[in-house]
């Protein structure tokens, strides 16, 4: 129960921090939480369930903070295109990605080992933005 208190309140103070601090002070950065891509499943992994999927598994965590690369890839979100028809992927990156522009919460993208993306709930298209996101997963060192 005291832990419970304890995330609660560490949530609120996160968003009240953010809130407070304004949008001049937040900086944009992707963070990428990821596994080995060819790890087996029992059952495919969602982008929900990616941290308690493979907590045991200890999942690796990467920043990138490259102002080029987050300045195409921003750029590019604006163009983003997707697939009127959605299919679940089996997730084994988790994008977290921060906007300078983009004031809240960061855009959440799953990407499975062959680079499929969602986020959303939606499928991304072939587009610039996400050919920027598989660059991004082959920079990940192996």
């Amino acid at each position: 129960m005291d832990n419970e208190k304890y995330n609660n309140s560490f949530s609120v103070l996160v968003i009240l921090s953010t809130k407070l601090l304004g949008q001049n002070n937040i900086t944009s950065h992707i963070i990428i939480n990821y596994v080995y891509p060819n790890i087996e499943t029992f059952i495919a992994v969602n982008c929900e369930d990616f941290e308690s999927s493979f907590q045991h598994i200890e999942y690796k965590s990467l920043i990138i903070n490259d102002t080029a690369k987050l300045m195409k890839l921003e750029n590019e979100y604006k163009r983003i295109k997707y697939y009127r028809k959605s299919n679940e992927i089996d997730v084994r990156y988790k994008l977290s990605i921060y906007f300078k522009s983009i004031e809240g919460m960061p855009l959440i993208i799953c990407m499975d080992r062959f680079k499929n993306a969602i986020m959303g709930g939606r499928r991304i298209r072939n587009c610039k933005f996400k050919i920027l996101l598989g660059e991004l997963i082959d920079s990940i060192p192996k």
